[in-house]
């Protein structure tokens, strides 16, 4: 359970960061407390956490609403267009799904392109060397 928070906190710390904001910014953004901001930014304290804790802190650091409950539960971070999930609503967290699905779709059609153009040059190398030490394109050998 301990390695999600420390996801939890490093996500906290890369988003301060690169929006250049202070701890006490991020309190009164985001209007948690600052002893909680601190457990959350350091990841040392391991507890349950609200939802609404966690929405709070990912918007004030301007993420998705769920980005950081997203990494407490071990997910991938939700990214700014997958819609926001109520939990006890069973057709969002249907759609939730359906667009985590998409997202996978999308990355698959990637590698499959990649893997394409990767056979494609090897086809180019191998057609295009000489000698003894040309490679076979026969996976039989």
């Amino acid at each position: 359970m301990e390695k999600p928070w420390k996801a939890v906190a490093k996500a906290i710390s890369t988003r301060m960061t690169e929006l250049d904001i202070n701890l006490a910014q991020l309190v009164k953004k985001s209007q948690v407390s600052k002893l909680v901001i601190r457990e959350l930014r350091e990841g040392d304290v391991v507890r349950k956490r609200s939802p609404r804790t966690l929405e709070a802190v990912s918007v004030a650091l301007e993420l998705h609403p769920q980005y950081l409950w997203a990494i407490s539960k071990g997910e991938p971070p939700l990214g700014v267009d997958d819609p926001v999930v109520s939990m006890d609503d069973s057709t969002t967290v249907f759609e939730l799904f359906i667009a985590r699905v998409n997202k996978l779709e999308k990355r698959l059609d990637t590698i499959d392109l990649n893997g394409k153009r990767m056979e494609k040059s090897l086809r180019w190398l191998i057609e295009n060397t000489d000698g003894p030490n040309k490679p076979d394109l026969d996976p039989a050998g």
